[in-house]
């Protein structure tokens, strides 16, 4: 990981597009995911040409309404991104049925449906807000696997969540409490940290939970995810006003200053870079100023490696990337055609195609600008510039030639564009 972060971070300085490109190259071997948001089956099945553009194969499916289909959209992303890695997130609350062994038997129908699309993970959660008498937790839908040997939930890896951040103490230590019984379960798979802006909160827990896995001998077979947001002036607004449930992000600091903000995500990323903790990015990203920010936010963060050749492998796809992205700019430099600010010129923007990758409005995918190319999210299409007119052309040079003043064309655009780009 030290040798991929310091090839990574030389191919920073050097290449061209810098962050940018660093981002790009890290993305098809770092752990990092992203959550997408969509409102239809088919607005997800559109992404599937941008997951495959940009070589995003590590995506996450929330699951936050109620009865939400979830393996009819993982079978949808998969048949038209066969090599796509989706976690789902499945919650007991949303998928409740009545009593613990009606929703434990969807539960297993839906590992049964998954597992035969080829997703072999999700993240199990119980779900905020008030709790039913009859609900089923996540410690207990664990337990009742473990007993029904035959059941599918076994065949699939189980994700479980942890919250550090709690400010009760009688919440604090339930939730240590309930991660240490489902640990002991022996179905869990892999530990996703939740949001938070508490340093010190965030590194007794993560002590706690590497301690924990190291004592039942799980820790390099666990892998821990850590979730993040991109700070934005919007969002601090939103969580100061409307936080979200179990979310707890500080008023004095981190809700206070977007800078404030900007700094503790940074120092956030150092920790989990520590702990060898994966990333998770929640926060839609849409525009280049968005990718700028998550470029900076990572720069304290060295991707966790997943085997002994993550290095190597990080490494040569960062030399690889940056020689591709060389070549292509110098091939296509003069296809594009860009205005100062790095916006197209072209009238259907891909911003306003009304096929944007936030359908949920906090969370989402970016679009990865290298050497060339646009930092719009939905399609990917780049502006090319508009053909010239050659009999348009050829008549004004034989009138200019006469002396006659040149006619004005009725092809000639009128507005902001110069009429030297069409002519």
């Amino acid at each position: 990981a030290a040798t991929a972060a310091t090839s990574a971070a030389a191919a920073k300085k050097s290449a061209p597009g810098g962050g940018l490109l660093m981002l790009m190259t890290l993305l098809p071997t770092a752990s990092l995911r992203f959550e997408l948001f969509f409102k239809t089956a088919a607005d997800l099945v559109r992404q599937s040409s941008f997951l495959k553009i940009n070589k995003i194969t590590r995506v996450n499916l929330p699951n936050k309404g109620k009865h939400d289909p979830v393996a009819m959209w993982c079978r949808e992303l998969r048949k038209a991104y066969p090599e796509v890695d989706v976690i789902p997130h499945y919650s007991l609350k949303n998928q409740y049925y009545g009593s613990p062994d009606k929703t434990f038997a969807a539960f297993d129908k839906f590992c049964k449906e998954i597992s035969s699309e080829g997703v072999g993970e999700c993240l199990l959660i119980s779900g905020g807000g008030k709790k039913r008498k009859s609900d089923l937790s996540t410690l207990h839908c664990l337990r009742m696997a473990q007993r029904r040997r035959s059941c599918f939930a076994r065949k699939i890896k189980l994700g479980v969540a942890y919250n550090p951040y709690f400010p009760d103490l009688a919440d604090f230590s339930a939730e240590r409490k309930s991660l240490t019984s489902k640990l002991e379960t022996g179905m869990v798979s892999s530990v996703w940290m939740q949001i938070g802006s508490d340093l010190d909160r965030l590194t007794k827990g993560l002590e706690y939970l590497t301690s924990e896995l190291e004592r039942l001998n799980i820790r390099d077979t666990t892998p821990i995810y850590g979730s993040m947001f991109i700070p934005s002036a919007g969002l601090l607004s939103r969580m100061k006003f409307r936080p979200w449930n179990g979310v707890f992000l500080t008023e004095g600091d981190y809700l206070e200053d977007l800078a404030n903000a900007v700094d503790i995500t940074k120092k956030v990323n150092a920790i989990y870079s520590r702990y060898g903790v994966r990333v998770l990015c929640e926060t839609a990203v849409r525009h280049h100023r968005d990718i700028c920010m998550l470029d900076d936010l990572l720069s304290t963060y060295t991707p966790a490696c997943e085997s002994k050749g993550a290095a190597v492998s990080a490494t040569t796809t960062t030399t690889s990337a940056m020689t591709t992205a060389a070549s292509v700019d110098s091939a296509g430099a003069g296809a594009i055609d860009r205005n100062d600010e790095g916006k197209s010129t072209k009238k259907d923007d891909d911003t306003k195609d009304g096929h944007s990758l936030d359908s949920g409005g906090e969370s989402g995918l970016m679009n990865l600008r290298g050497g060339v190319g646009g930092a719009h999210v939905g399609t990917t299409t780049a502006a090319v510039s508009r053909p010239r007119k050659p009999r348009i052309a050829a008549r004004r040079l034989m009138e200019n030639q006469k002396g006659k003043r040149p006619r004005k064309s009725k092809c000639q655009p009128t507005g902001s564009m110069d009429a030297r780009e069409w002519n």
